[in-house]
Parts: structure tokens; C-alpha cells; sequence
């Protein structure tokens, strides 16, 4: 059987100078597909093979800046990206991919505490986001700046809720808030006036 790739370093159980493409290395490669949400088949193909690639790299392996002809990716590019995202700053969509929203964010962040504004996340850069602490709780900005724009946006249906009542028809409009509600009639009214019905008998008095 031909030996794993060097990627397969970062899955579990997988030694690389002895281990072969055995069943348990296939079940890790499924396993490690199905967390990466990957077409689970067991086979390192080129989109399993890139995204153990990306998955071996830590925040602090590598220099990580913006390349517009070769985007970093990894995981340590989604480790950056939360991160400056828990300091209030918008880098963009946490996807592992360096673009240019991760640099504006950066920059922002490094213009704000002193450091030299590249956009690059080198040690003096490291060294200050694992020294500050989180400032924003409760979620990302970037997803409560997108709920926050849903309700500025006026009324449009995106993101509302639509009940539609079939009670009610023709005349009758149905509920209408600040007004009281009609009256709605029983479905044995009126007992009397069927066809066939009796009615009461009157009695002298």
C-alpha cells in the first residue's frame, strides 16, 4: 500500500514512518472529511489534500499577509481572523483565507495599539493579540453587524415573519391591531332558523 502524504501529519493515529493507507487511516481520513463538512469517500483527493494542508498550520507557524496572486489559507488564518474579530475589528468572513478584508482589520488593529500598520501578523502583532483580552461577547461583529443592517434596512420581508390567517375573507378583514376584534358567530348559529327546525312554542299569559 503507498504511504500518506506529508499533509496526513494532522490526522489522528497517523504516523508517517511506518503507517500505510490502512482501514484505520481511511476512517480518520472520513472522519477528518466529515468535520471539514468534504465529500466523505475515505479518499485523499485534491480538495481533502488541501484542506489537510490547510489544517496543519497554527497561529504563529508561518508569516500570514496579504498576497493577491497567492492567498494564504489554514487554519491558522481562521485563528487570526476570531481573533481580531473578538477585539471589535472587522476582518472580513472567518473562511481561512488571508484577503483583503483580513489585512484592513489588522491594520486597524495594529494602527490602534502602537504597532506598525502592514497588515502583516508577525511576532510583535502575535505577541499583542495573545496579550489582550477579549472585548466583544455575545458574537461575532461581523454577524451582528448583518442583523443589526436587517433591522435598519426599513420594511422589507427579509428576515420577517408572514402569518396568514384563512379565517377570515370577503367583508371581513380579520384582526387589526388597535381595534377589538368582531364577533365571531358559532357554527350552530342560528339554531332556529334552519329549514326544518322547530321553534319554541309561545306560551299566554
Amino acid at each position: 500500500m503507498p504511504r500518506p502524504p506529508q499533509a496526513m501529519a494532522t490526522l489522528p493515529n497517523v504516523a508517517l514512518d511506518s503507517a500505510v493507507f490502512d482501514e484505520a487511516t481511511e476512517l480518520a481520513v472520513r472522519h477528518f472529511q466529515q468535520n471539514r463538512g468534504l465529500s466523505v469517500d475515505g479518499r485523499v483527493g485534491e480538495e481533502t489534500y488541501r484542506a489537510l494542508n490547510e489544517a496543519r498550520w497554527s497561529l504563529g507557524d508561518r508569516l500570514l499577509r496579504y498576497d493577491p496572486e497567492r492567498r494564504i489559507r489554514g487554519d491558522d488564518v481562521i485563528n487570526l481572523q476570531e481573533r481580531v474579530h473578538e477585539l471589535g475589528y472587522d476582518a472580513g468572513p472567518v473562511d481561512g483565507v488571508f484577503g483583503p478584508e483580513t489585512e484592513r482589520g489588522l491594520r486597524a488593529f495594529q494602527r490602534d495599539y502602537g504597532l506598525t500598520a502592514d497588515g502583516t501578523c508577525g511576532p510583535a502583532t502575535l505577541r499583542a493579540l495573545r496579550q489582550l483580552g477579549r472585548k466583544v461577547t455575545g458574537g461575532r461583529p461581523q454577524l451582528l453587524r448583518q442583523s443589526a443592517s436587517f433591522v435598519e434596512s426599513g420594511p422589507h420581508l427579509i428576515g420577517r415573519r408572514i402569518v396568514v390567517d384563512p379565517g377570515h375573507g370577503g367583508e371581513d378583514p380579520g384582526y387589526i391591531a388597535g381595534r377589538p376584534p368582531r364577533p365571531t358567530w358559532s357554527s350552530t348559529w342560528p339554531p332556529a332558523s334552519r329549514a326544518g327546525s322547530p321553534r319554541p312554542e309561545r306560551r299566554s299569559t
